[in-house]
């Protein structure tokens, strides 16, 4: 697993382009930025995502960008009259941890999921590091950094999924233990580059509510048949894959949630840290009917949720973050060192819960 920890510096010409790319025509007047990170399911990936299009906010139409342009709906209806909040969605469909420092700079190959999101496009025409990591430096070192009040990360579904098509799992002779094993092994691996890259978010954004999604097992009542393993002709996902989607999904939802209350713990700050479990937002009833599913042109089973299920997402998150009212309060940005470096330092912006709020 490539180690994600490296310094959020960048010298001060990056840092001028890096505002110009990321910051929209309205955010001049918007007083919340909305960070989004991760993979297909914070991009929104559907079947009708096969072009280049921007990834922030419309209001005109919340719902095309999956989750991400719901969650931000609310947060502009909390807003009242003040102006929509500016979303900044660096997801990427395909992302996996292994892949997050990956420049994505061919934009003519078949397989290039950076076309999905026109912020890799821009960011390699203005000399910025096209990879989710470098955006990721790139907005923390922009103008939009101070007014960064929401974040939700998305990631590691692509590396656990990613076991299943693996030479080691295809493995016929392996016994279930020994492939409970391996999803253990893969699981904790993920969970580790999750902390990193949360402590490295949580250190740069003290004041903002940071939500960690984990993902459901979407596997769960789709039908054997429709779960042909395209690697291994006559090996179903049902043979060899499905019995530990469970298992990854469940591990990777406790270590994930552990992982929060560890940064959480040792990394302070007056902004929410949460986990937010999605299980329970994926009954078996509903899935069996796949409502909550996406499925592609023919009718397969996608390993992503429709647009209902990104709506279930969104109130989840709509949920959750409810409980932290933010009240006023700035965050500041310092320019330090010669190289360009920065260190965000914010100020007492307090969070109350909504029962508090309800008292007062």
């Amino acid at each position: 697993m490539r180690p994600l920890h490296r310094p959020f510096a960048l010298a001060a010409a990056a840092v001028t382009v890096a505002a110009a790319l990321l910051l929209p025509a309205h955010a001049a007047h918007a007083q919340d930025t909305y960070l989004a990170i991760g993979d297909s399911w914070a991009f929104g990936y559907s079947t009708a995502a096969g072009t280049v299009r921007n990834t922030g906010y419309d209001p005109a139409q919340p719902a095309a960008n999956g989750y991400v342009g719901l969650f931000a709906q609310t947060l502009d209806s909390r807003n009242g009259a003040a102006a929509a909040p500016t979303v900044v969605n660096l997801a990427r469909p395909g992302e996996a941890f292994p892949t997050f420092n990956t420049s994505y700079t061919d934009t003519t190959g078949p397989n290039n999921n950076a076309l999905y999101n026109e912020r890799y496009l821009a960011a390699a025409a203005g000399g910025i590091n096209p990879s989710q990591q470098g955006l990721l430096q790139a907005t923390l070192g922009s103008a939009l950094a101070p007014s960064i009040t929401n974040v939700t990360i998305q990631l590691g579904g692509n590396d656990l999924l990613g076991l299943f098509v693996e030479a080691a799992w295809q493995n016929p002779f392996l016994t279930p233990q020994q492939r409970q094993a391996l999803v253990t092994q893969r699981v904790n691996d993920v969970a580790g580059a999750m902390g990193t890259l949360l402590t490295n978010v949580r250190t740069a954004l003290p004041g903002a509510n940071i939500y960690v999604l984990g993902y459901a097992d979407l596997f769960a009542a789709i039908p054997d048949d429709r779960l042909v393993n395209p690697s291994v002709p006559g090996i179903t996902y049902g043979q060899f894959v499905k019995p530990y989607t469970a298992q990854a999904t469940n591990e990777s939802n406790i270590k994930f949630a552990q992982a929060v209350a560890s940064v959480a713990a040792g990394v302070g700050g007056p902004g929410e840290l949460e986990f937010v479990n999605l299980s329970a937002d994926f009954p078996t009833a509903q899935l069996s009917d796949l409502s909550l599913i996406l499925t592609d042109q023919g009718g397969t089973p996608n390993f992503h949720p429709s647009q209902q299920g990104y709506q279930v997402i969104a109130n989840r998150l709509a949920a959750t973050s409810a409980a932290a009212v933010p009240e006023a309060g700035t965050v500041g940005l310092l320019a330090a060192g010669s190289g360009g470096g920065f260190l965000l330092l914010a100020s007492a912006r307090r969070r109350r819960r909504a029962a508090s709020a309800l008292a007062s």
